[in-house]
């Protein structure tokens, strides 16, 4: 299996949901750290019975949650186009735990939140690292959310 490592800008955009039911795995794996940075995989599920283009993110070994709907698509669909669509993505990530004890990912991928299928893919060869350019609107969007992460985190 191929494992592509997809570098992002630092802005860490990219929200996982169904956190909630890996609180305990995320608790370990952060160790009471309120802002940790891992490695996360996001590995496509075509078996899933919920969802065909589910893609679920793990780290360390444990799965902490899927891509939102919307964006597992466009994760499909960015694979097939790079003639990789059951490869492995590997990708930084923060886990955020706020002052109630609940933890939430992050994940820095180089695109933007939203996506836009119309934009220029990446050409990439096996393995290699990819990286488009600055987005401001993502940026802002990045900024957004990560003060409201430091005020929870702050307990402000």
């Amino acid at each position: 299996m191929d494992i592509l490592i997809w570098k992002g800008e630092g802005a860490f955009q990219d929200e996982v949901v169904g956190e909630s039911h890996y609180q305990p795995a995320l608790k370990r794996i952060a160790a009471g750290e309120k802002r940790k940075r891992v490695m996360a995989r996001l590995v496509c599920e075509p078996e899933n019975q919920y969802d065909k283009d589910a893609v679920r993110v793990d780290v360390d070994g444990k799965t902490v949650g899927h891509l939102p709907r919307e964006r597992a698509k466009l994760h499909h669909q960015r694979l097939k186009r790079l003639n990789q669509p059951t490869a492995i993505v590997e990708c930084e990530a923060v886990i955020v735990t706020g002052s109630q004890g609940i933890s939430g990912v992050f994940l820095d991928l180089p695109f933007t939140v939203r996506g836009d299928p119309a934009a220029k893919e990446p050409v990439a060869p096996k393995s290699a690292s990819v990286a488009l350019e600055f987005n401001p609107i993502v940026a802002a969007k990045s900024e957004s959310i990560l003060r409201r992460l430091l005020r929870q985190v702050r307990g402000k």
